[in-house]
This record gives structure tokens, sequence and C-alpha cells, in this order.
């Protein structure tokens, strides 16, 4: 398939901009540029420093627009080394369908599919890389569109991008971030609530300065300077 012009250059231009990625927030705005010219609904990322026995083992992962609970669960289950999606993209090292993998998956638990489903991740494409011409490091970057099958259009045009992205992932400073404490993840949950300091203090039984003093942490943590951005930041993330 062949590309119209105006998309063509939202191709050109959304490689242009992996070059400039160099933290978390970077990537942030990544997902957001292909959520709006390219029209996906999730993003997942997976680095790691070497590669073997078609698994990424211990790595990086950072979802986009994607419940935090997932990546807890993904994580703490290890289903990166069983997530037929990350096999099969590093064993074929091209674009894969979520829906192709699934069906060619053997000797996986029922859970992973149904809670990847309950999540809405089944449907999407992803590409690995394997041994990074400088480090050695191994990536992955899988998009998700919310139970609809990629198009052609959106095929062709992520062929092109996730390469680029997966070079990003290598970039050390990527992967420097500062996780929210429990309280700093309550006031901003009541701050997307629309609650005042005042309301967020007699529900979390803290003095407003105190509230104030979280959100603050959170908005320092999260690289923004209001709460609108904070509780922005924190859903694209997945924190709430």
């Amino acid at each position: 398939m062949i590309l119209s012009k105006t998309d063509l250059l939202v191709t050109l231009e959304l490689i242009h901009n992996c070059l400039g990625i160099s933290s978390q927030s970077d990537l942030e705005s990544m997902f957001i540029k292909l959520q709006k010219h390219v029209g996906i609904d999730s993003l997942l990322l997976g680095n790691n420093t070497s590669y073997g026995q078609s698994n990424i083992n211990s790595p990086n992962v950072s979802f986009f627009g994607i419940a935090r609970e997932w990546l807890q669960i993904y994580q703490q289950r290890q289903y990166a080394l069983i997530d037929p999606v990350v096999k099969i993209s590093f064993e074929k090292q091209s674009i894969v369908r979520w829906s192709d993998a699934y069906k060619k998956a053997s000797d996986i638990p029922d859970d992973f599919f149904s809670l990847a489903n309950d999540f809405g991740l089944a449907e999407g494409i992803a590409l690995a890389n394997v041994s990074h011409k400088t480090n050695g490091a191994a990536a992955i970057s899988s998009v998700g569109f919310n139970g609809q099958p990629a198009s052609k259009q959106q095929v062709v045009m992520l062929h092109q991008i996730l390469p680029h992205l997966n070079e990003a992932q290598v970039r050390p400073s990527i992967w420097y971030t500062h996780e929210l404490t429990d309280k700093e993840l309550e006031v901003l949950k009541w701050a997307e609530q629309g609650k005042s300091y005042w309301d967020t203090g007699q529900i979390m039984k803290i003095s407003e300065r105190t509230v104030k003093f979280h959100l603050q942490n959170a908005y320092r943590k999260l690289d923004v300077v209001n709460r609108s951005q904070a509780v922005a930041r924190a859903l694209s993330l997945g924190f709430l």
C-alpha cells in the first residue's frame, strides 16, 4: 500500500520526533502524537540490555493509555516471559498482529488472555528488534487499538515508525522515573474527581498544607506545574 502525501509527511515527522526522545515525558508526547495522527489507543514499550531464548528477561516496561493495574499484574506474574506477542515479535523481527500471535500461542494460562481482553488488549501490532548495534539491547514497541484491527494504512505507517521508537528505547535516560507514593496517588485521585484541598484533607484526615505538599511532590515527579496537568499525565501513565 502506498501512503498518501499527508500520511507520508506525518510518518516522516513522527520518525523525526523519535530522534529527539530522551525521557518518559518524550515517550508520553510520542504516544499522544501516535494517538492523534495514527489512531492508536495504547502504547506498550519494553527494553532490556540483553536478549536470549526468545524472551526479554526482567525488562524495563512502560505503558501508556493502559491501566496501571495491568502493568503491575504483568510484572508481578512475569508475563513478559510467556506473552505470545513478545515471543513471536522477537522471532520474526517484523510487524506482528496481536490476534495472529494469540492464535499461534500454546501453553499460555487462560488468565493471561482473559485479563488482556478485560484491559482492552485484544487487537494491536508489535515490532521487536534484537541486538542493538550499539549496546546489544533488545527492544519492543507494541500499539493497541481497543478491539479494532489495525488498517493497512496504520500498519504501513507504524512499520516505518516503530523501528525508530525501538532505537529510542535503548537510551538509558528514558527509563529513569520517580515512582509516586501512595499519598501522592491518593491526592491525585481526589484531584481528578474535582475535590478541593480542604475536601481532600477531610477525606484523608490530613491538613490542607499536607495535601498541597503531596501534590507539589507529584508535580515535580510528573514534570508538570498544576493540578490539571498532573491529573492528565497521571491518567496517561496509567496511575489513575
